[in-house]
């Protein structure tokens, strides 16, 4: 079997942009990677993924050049759109702001939903709107260290050109629990990979689980207090 490592690299990431950090290419590399670990180099060859919250759409576009498939992006913020075409000519492009009940009237074959959830307040509705849009949903967020099923940590999201959408700019870090209840409540299973191949940076996917943020109260939680503890899931629905 092919590996990433062979075909997707530096090089191949679009011209310079806000998306185009050290570390966030190494951790748009190190995701993709970690997708054709466990799905294989040919299996998005000729499928159709729909890229939520896409960026400047780089991981959606390496979908497109390097697996062969056939990618649409939506992305909440109108400033991004013409460096998504850019990086991506000919792709479908649209606006969708994930805050609020979406729908498509068309099923994909996959969806890649990575770095949003944490910036929305609705993201139990947004979860289950992703899992009726597709079988295969590849799922990725901040979440609160919290053994509790039911918890979620609000907190002000900062101003910004990759932040929170919404009003008040409010983002929410569900437990993992509380999202796997979701995923299994909406009809769905799931794989969790806390993998030390995926962290980049301050974004940390293998830190071990204490129930350590249940001890912080409400008035004493921010932004900062668990920035980068992050989970990555494979959810079949």
């Amino acid at each position: 079997m092919s590996t990433a490592k062979s075909t997707i690299h530096h090089s191949q990431l679009p011209p310079a942009d806000r998306f185009r950090t050290p570390v966030y290419t190494k951790w748009q590399i190190n995701r993709l990677e970690k997708i054709v670990s466990i799905f294989g180099f040919d299996y998005f060859r000729g499928k159709t993924v729909l890229e939520l919250a896409c960026g400047h759409g780089h991981i959606g576009g390496q979908f497109r050049t390097v697996l062969g498939a056939t990618v649409v992006f939506a992305e909440g913020r109108a400033e991004h759109l013409p460096y998504i075409r850019a990086n991506n000519p000919g792709a479908d492009v649209f606006q969708l702001n994930q805050e609020f009940e979406w729908s498509l009237g068309r099923r994909f074959d996959a969806i890649i939903h990575f770095g949003v959830t944490y910036h929305l307040v609705n993201w139990q509705q947004d979860l289950r709107c992703a899992m009726e849009h597709s079988g295969l949903v590849i799922y990725e967020t901040e979440v609160t260290d919290s053994l509790s099923p039911t918890q979620v940590r609000r907190f002000k999201d900062p101003q910004g050109f990759d932040q929170a959408l919404n009003d008040a700019s409010w983002g929410s870090r569900p437990s993992a629990k509380f999202i796997e209840n979701e995923i299994v409540q909406n009809g769905g299973t799931f794989v969790r990979y806390d993998d030390s191949a995926l962290n980049a940076g301050a974004h940390i996917y293998d830190w071990p689980e204490t129930g350590s943020a249940d001890q912080i109260p409400d008035e004493n939680y921010s932004y900062k207090t668990e920035l980068g503890k992050r989970r990555f899931w494979v959810i079949r629905c």
